[in-house]
């Protein structure tokens, strides 16, 4: 996976390198327009990978299917340095919860009746670098970003008794966006991201007790998700 992001950072250099104004007919109505910034809001869908042990159960098989799949919320603002190329801060929020009432059966065979529910939250905030037609007076403005960041990891849970699960780890962004402008200044627009990230120093807190969770070697808590938005743009 960090090759695949530093191959993409490296083409995203060279298109940023070689980026040229564009102007076609589908364009607006004062070409001259040059924003300085961009500033979007946006959610939507979002998508956990992530394996699941199958020897648990068609019942919690599916529990965990559907905590995979969540909402979304972010923001970013974006600075253009030169034509073609932008520098931005990103924030984005994945958010997915399920909840079920059952027997569950431990492995020393007792058995306990009750909630069993997962809220979990992920969240990366980190800088950007990008390219973008952003500028030459097209309607249709489209740019790529990679970026690398801070990802925090929580799990507000409950296996019959409540507990929380904590940790942080640095991940990667790469995401693809399309704005469709309204005026010089407004616009509507998509983006598809992906978002890394695999949390090995992680944390339980039970009954205000604080301890952290032995992980066996070669694995990790996955906080990796692909994330499909909408939201509106502002240039400025």
């Amino acid at each position: 996976m960090k090759k695949l992001v530093l191959s993409l950072f490296l083409v995203l250099v060279a298109i940023g390198a070689g980026a040229q104004t564009i102007v076609t007919s589908d364009s607006l109505a004062i070409n001259t327009w040059s924003p300085k910034f961009r500033i979007a809001i946006q959610g939507g869908f979002a998508y956990m990978f992530g394996s699941i042990d199958k020897s648990m159960g068609e019942d919690l098989v599916k529990y965990y299917k559907d905590l995979k799949i969540g909402g979304n919320e972010g923001a970013d603002i974006t600075y253009y340095i030169a034509a073609g190329s932008s520098v931005g801060i990103k924030y984005n929020r994945l958010r997915s919860a399920v909840s079920s009432y059952g027997t569950l059966t431990f492995e020393d065979g007792t058995k306990k009746t009750g909630t069993v529910s997962d809220n979990v939250s992920i969240l990366f905030i980190g800088p950007y670098y990008g390219v973008t037609n952003a500028g030459g007076g097209s309607k249709h403005v489209y740019a790529m970003n990679a970026g690398v960041g801070y990802v925090g990891y929580r799990d507000d849970a409950c296996v019959i008794d409540p507990f929380l699960v904590t940790g942080w780890t640095l991940g990667y962004y790469l995401g693809l966006q399309y704005d469709f402008m309204i005026t010089p200044k407004l616009a509507l627009g998509a983006e598809l991201a992906l978002y890394t990230g695999a949390v090995r120093d992680i944390y339980r807190t039970e009954n205000g007790v604080k301890s952290k969770v032995e992980v066996e070697n070669g694995q990790a808590q996955a906080a990796s998700h692909v994330d499909a938005s909408i939201g509106i743009r502002f240039y400025l």
